[in-house]
């Protein structure tokens, strides 16, 4: 071994089997990016932060990163920390006359105990701009807040230096449109700089524009690559990752594990969020991925990098959890909540547990639409609709379906039909 091989050795520490890049050679800490084991089943523990309802502890915001594929041929993956971005105070916090139990109509309340000492702590997030509307702990101590502009998250820290122990429970309203994602048609700004030419130069030469590869999966890659419209093509994609197994192990390291993963088509949620990300960012389009307890999914940007919107990719593997969950009993929630589900709880098989669950989302979103050709005549309204039933329908037909729900669906379609007639929407 030479020395500065010995060097470079020393530099690595371990972590979960993996080793650390030194930050003076990447400009950051980055590990090495690896497929891991989605054979064997896995054991979570989730703690839930917030209700249950509308936003189970899939959505959470917790912590962050990117893969990327470096100029030496190695591909990693770079956390993404508050502590690297800008800090904006958020004064007048805590106003104990402030806090109430009485929800709006766009809040929800979040709870966590924490030790707390002079050093900034992160809260749980469902959005990169949560609305902080309340707040209180206890036991009572002064406290500051700030907002990393880099991660959305809200940040808390006491005034002393010693860790104390405290609940912190406190009222959000989280950003609507976080969790709709692009239609055809949106207009995206896309920064240059995202890929790097090592990953530019490995997807073209062996994916999109290769004319002897006789690949299926990469021919289905290159037909998604020619969809101009970007938010369908993310659609296209989204729906391709879908189409994914969970049945083996891929195999290889760096490029080779990139090229394995997309050719075999393996992988659980993790394994397709870095997919996305480093397609979004071959695209030009500013992704990252989000990690919490048990699931993994990506957000990315319009706007390079000043709003984000979440895209589920969907689950893989075979996992149990063991939830733990605090007591909302003190809170009053309105009838007239303006919450609801993310989209793609619509059509994620990370979200739908049986046919019936499909079955009732598609009977809701007809009666929706119904209302909207019947009511409101709103083509754009009518337009998001559609679409939804598209991705309900196409997760549908892969279902295995109840025959006692057969009859049911056929009739509440025929009820849809003549409506749409009677009203002369739809020439017959």
């Amino acid at each position: 071994m030479t020395i500065a091989q010995a060097m470079q050795q020393n530099m690595e520490t371990s972590r979960n089997s993996g080793s650390m890049v030194n930050p003076q050679q990447t400009g950051r800490s980055a590990y090495p990016c690896k497929f891991g084991d989605i054979v064997d089943p896995i054991y979570y523990t989730v703690a839930r932060y917030y209700p249950e309802d509308p936003y189970d502890a899939r959505q959470y915001r917790l912590t962050f990163q990117e893969t990327r594929l470096d100029e030496d041929g190695r591909l990693r993956d770079y956390p993404i920390d508050w502590t690297n971005g800008t800090l904006t105070p958020l004064p007048g916090w805590p106003d104990d006359s402030a806090w109430r139990t009485n929800l709006g109509a766009d809040e929800l309340p979040g709870k966590r105990t924490l030790s707390l000492n002079n050093q900034w702590q992160p809260l749980p997030a469902l959005t990169p701009r949560d609305q902080l509307r309340a707040l209180r702990c206890t036991p009572k101590i002064p406290i500051e807040l700030a907002r990393s502009e880099l991660t959305g998250q809200l940040l808390i820290k006491s005034q002393a230096s010693s860790a104390s122990p405290v609940t912190v429970d406190f009222i959000i309203a989280p950003g609507q449109t976080y969790f709709t994602q692009l239609r055809p048609g949106e207009w995206l700004t896309l920064p240059e700089g995202l890929c790097s030419q090592r990953l530019e130069d490995l997807l073209t030469e062996n994916i999109f524009y290769s004319e002897t590869n006789t690949c299926k999966a990469y021919a289905e890659l290159r037909n998604i690559h020619g969809i101009p419209d970007i938010p369908q093509r993310l659609r296209a994609l989204r729906g391709w990752l879908d189409t994914f197994s969970d049945s083996k192990n891929v195999t290889g390291q760096d490029e080779q594990l990139l090229l394995n993963m997309l050719r075999e088509k393996q992988g659980a949620c993790r394994h397709k969020a870095t997919i996305f990300q480093v397609l979004c960012h071959y695209w030009g389009i500013p992704a990252r991925q989000v990690e919490n307890a048990s699931h993994c999914f990506v957000e990315i940007s319009p706007d390079g990098g000043r709003t984000w919107r979440q895209y589920q990719l969907g689950g893989g593997g075979r996992s149990t959890a063991d939830i733990t969950e605090y007591d909302w009993g003190e809170y009053h929630r309105p009838g007239h909540s303006v919450l609801k589900p993310p989209e793609d709880y619509a059509y994620s098989d990370q979200f739908t547990d049986s046919s019936r669950n499909l079955y009732d989302l598609i009977d809701a979103n007809l009666d929706c639409l119904a209302n909207q050709l019947l009511l409101n005549k709103n083509k754009s309204a009518v337009t998001d609709v559609m679409h939804t039933l598209e991705d309900i329908y196409s997760v549908f037909h892969r279902e295995p379906l109840d025959p006692s729900l057969n009859k049911d669906l056929q009739k509440n379609w025929g009820y849809y039909y003549r409506h749409k007639c009677f009203t002369g929407l739809v020439k017959t």
